[in-house]
């Protein structure tokens, strides 16, 4: 008979096998697949708040040299659409990874001003308000994803251009 606990990390490493097997064209450890998936779903929800990741489809690779590689890693996302990424991967002593996500085409976060609308001046000064308040914040309860989200948005608000 199978114990709970000895049960619950039989299923973890059968699920982790399975999620690993759509990342065979991939320079990322198996073990590490998770985070670079995590690193991909945070900058695509900061690009498109409105049509947020819902899972990892796949990654191909790209361009390899003995210090990194560079891959695109697809995503699925509201009502079905795909969006592809780059990520640059890079070797760390030791045998980790350390991953850096970017558009395919270069572009800033933000940078699809047609479709998503840039905050007005007061939206942008209470955001200001909001980031300034949590950064002073020296306890350990700072809600890092607001944090992230409030980045992104004041970056929206920096990149406007000047009212005439």
């Amino acid at each position: 008979m199978i114990r709970k606990p000895q049960f619950f990390a039989l299923l973890s490493t059968v699920a982790l096998s399975v999620n690993a097997q759509e990342f065979r064209d991939t320079a990322v450890p198996n073990s590490q697949i998770s985070a670079v998936v995590r690193d991909v779903a945070q900058w695509h929800d900061m690009q498109y708040p409105d049509c947020r990741f819902v899972k990892a489809v796949g990654s191909n690779l790209v361009k390899k040299t003995s210090e990194q590689s560079v891959e695109h890693w697809t995503i699925a996302a509201c009502s079905g659409r795909d969006f592809t990424y780059e990520v640059t991967v890079l070797d760390v002593k030791g045998g980790g990874v350390t991953n850096m996500v970017s558009n395919l085409d270069g572009e800033a976060i933000g940078s699809n001003s047609a479709d998503f609308p840039v905050p007005d001046a007061a939206e942008c000064a209470e955001m200001q308000k909001q980031f300034d308040a949590i950064s002073a914040d020296t306890s350990s309860n700072i809600d890092y994803s607001q944090l992230a989200q409030l980045t992104a948005d004041l970056a929206a608000c920096n990149s406007a251009p000047a009212a005439p």
